[in-house]
Order: structure tokens, then sequence, then C-alpha cells
């Protein structure tokens, strides 16, 4: 189910990029998408106005009545990933800053990934990098500039290290999640320029032509030691 959305999520943000036409997509078209995601203010990953989601308009009805009672009914303890995460939706969709300080700190503390294909943890890196990204999109207009320069730096090293090891991973699972992980993070990082050799439009490569069209892996692996 992670996986579909954010295989959604990516060709929902590229459909302004096609416009109803077909085209083949190329690198270009990877590099447009890039480009016209860049231009948008956070938030804009999975939705820009939650109160315009199904769930929320059809509050009042059958399947979705009720949700809104016991979505956010136990304490969070903003202290792992997907509690930060949650606690990033709770603040988007309450507007409470509680928790805001425990997510900050989720994403001031990311460090560069060991990637070995023998591990099969590319996966699990590609798991992180998709919470990473709705975390970072949800609160972004609360950070400071220094926080927010931070945070991106630390993402864009996590992708980089993702996207260097992606073509050596021999478990096609591992490929699938990190190609979606790099996917979401190269169209919440779309209009930044990262210190790293890659860049959002590889990311973004992997997350579309590696994924669906071409993929880059090598074999054998370099990573199996």
């Amino acid at each position: 189910m992670r996986r579909l959305i954010v295989i959604l999520l990516i060709f929902s943000l590229a459909n302004p990029v096609f416009c109803g036409e077909k085209k083949k997509f190329t690198v270009e078209t990877v590099k447009e998408i890039i480009k016209q995601v860049s231009k948008k203010k956070h938030p804009y990953l999975l939705f820009t106005d939650w109160k315009k989601t199904p769930g929320y308009r059809y509050r009042n009805e059958k399947p979705y009545g009720g949700h809104l009672s016991w979505l956010f009914y136990l304490p969070i303890e903003a202290s792992r990933n997907k509690n930060s995460l949650a606690a990033a939706l709770y603040y988007y969709v309450k507007g409470d800053k509680k928790y805001i300080p425990h997510i900050k700190k989720s994403l001031l503390q990311i460090r560069v990934p060991v990637i070995r294909s023998a591990w099969n943890n590319a996966r699990f890196c590609g798991v992180a990098l998709i919470d990473y990204s709705l975390k970072y999109d949800w609160i972004q207009p609360l950070l400071t500039p220094e926080e927010d320069k931070k945070i991106k730096e630390n993402l864009a090293r996590y992708a980089d290290a993702l996207y260097k090891a992606y073509p050596h991973q021999g478990n096609t699972h591992d490929r699938i999640m990190a190609a979606s992980g790099l996917g979401a993070i190269s169209l919440a990082l779309a209009g930044y320029n990262p210190p790293t050799s890659s860049k959002p439009v590889d990311w973004l490569k992997d997350g579309t032509i590696s994924l669906f069209i071409k993929d880059r892996y090598k074999f054998p692996s370099a990573y199996t030691k």
C-alpha cells in the first residue's frame, strides 16, 4: 500500500507535465517535473489542504463517518520515525504544535546510512525516505532558515547514499522500495541544489525510469560483502 501511494504521488505531481496528451517518458520529462514541482510551496506531497480530501469532505457519511474521533486519540511518543511521522500529520490536521520539537529533532538527527545488498536494508532506507519526505513537507513552514538548511542537507546526503547503492541491490524488493523513497524525496526537495554528487533529478529518474522503464541495476552486486 505504501509503495502504491508513493507511486501515485509521483505521477500525480507529474500529471501537469503531460496535460492529457500522450508523451514518451524520458529524462527530459523528469527534468520538467522537477522544474514544475520546485515552484510549489510546502505542503504539497499528499495534499495541499487536507480538508479537501474525501475523508474530510464526507466525514459525516459512511464509510468515513467517525474516523476523526479515533484518529488521534492515543498519546504520541514522538521519539521514533513512525511516531514522529504520525505527530507531523497530527500537527497538520489539528494545528497543535506541541510535538513539533520532537519532529524537528528526528529530522535534524538524520545520519547517512550504511547500505549493503547482503543486508537487504535498502528497502528500509527507502521506507525511511518516504517518511522523512512527508514529515519535512508537513512541517517545513515552521522551520527556521538554519533548521531548513540542515534538514535539507541531511535528507540529500541520505538520498545520495541510497542512490549510489541502488544499482547494486540484488533484491527486487529492495530496489522497488529504494526507488519509491528516492522518488518521494526528489519531489520534497525539488527546488534544492544539494552539495551531493546526485541531485533531485537523478533521484526522480530512479523513482520513475528505473522503477517502470529501464532499471539501472548492475549484476553481479558489488555490495554483497
